[in-house]
């Protein structure tokens, strides 16, 4: 190496060789893939598991009681090292379930409670056509080919399952409101939203539509009349 100033005061310095020193922090692998099982868990509620940590915080939807954690940000940071990880359980309206303090590394488990009651209900949803003859405006119809969602007020959403018409809403927090957003599929009806109050008992709404494809049909065997209302399963 050497330096040299010119007539300014200006310092040049040459080298042959440049050296560096990386921090580098060793982790162990994780022998096992993380896992967890809840204890208590009484199904049909979609939970969500928490992991903080001093470096970094995990957080994954589950709807059943145990199954595989993917901890990638575990392996760049080392998680099974880390003595004071925090494992919690939490609904979706930020309901405490259970926790505990662990390493994470293999079987993660946690003893979940259950904090209030659970109740299932299903929604069934008609229609019927004001569009059609007077005699039959007040006839009703699955409303089936539909997109359903529920959740109380400014809260995740759950889709619901269902056919035929009818449409079925589980884990429901006994007692408290819940808006239903029923999206038709297939057919020029506008999105509707209706509210329940979840007390496990099924409830029916029908839907009033004015553009129905009514078609007029021929009787025969008798004196004749006019048709029905062309209504289908989707809405016709």
């Amino acid at each position: 190496d050497s330096v040299t100033v010119d007539a300014d005061g200006n310092a040049t310095v040459s080298t042959d060789h440049l050296s560096g020193w990386p921090f580098l922090w060793s982790f162990p692998a994780c022998t096992a893939v993380p896992t967890f099982a809840l204890g208590g868990y009484p199904g049909s509620v979609p939970l969500i598991i928490d992991i903080d940590t001093p470096q970094f915080s995990y957080s994954r939807r589950i709807k059943s009681g145990s199954g595989n954690l993917f901890l990638r940000a575990a392996a760049k940071y080392g998680l099974w090292n880390t003595l004071n990880a925090r494992v919690s359980v939490r609904d979706l309206l930020g309901n405490s379930w259970g926790f505990s303090s662990q390493l994470v590394c293999g079987a993660i488990s946690i003893p979940v409670v259950q904090p209030y009651e659970i109740v299932s209900e299903n929604i069934n949803v008609t229609y019927s056509c004001s569009n059609a003859s007077e005699d039959f405006q007040d006839n009703t119809y699955p409303f089936t080919g539909a997109l359903v969602k529920y959740a109380q007020s400014n809260r995740i959403k759950t889709a619901a399952s269902g056919s035929e018409g009818s449409y079925s809403l589980i884990g429901l927090q006994s007692g408290s409101e819940y808006d239903v957003v029923f999206t038709p599929r297939g057919v020029d009806v506008d999105e509707q939203t209706f509210t329940i109050t979840a007390d496990g008992n099924d409830e029916t709404f029908n839907i009033v539509r004015d553009n129905c494809e009514v078609e007029e049909v021929p009787v025969t065997g008798g004196t004749g009349g006019t048709g029905g209302t062309g209504g289908n399963g989707n809405g016709g």
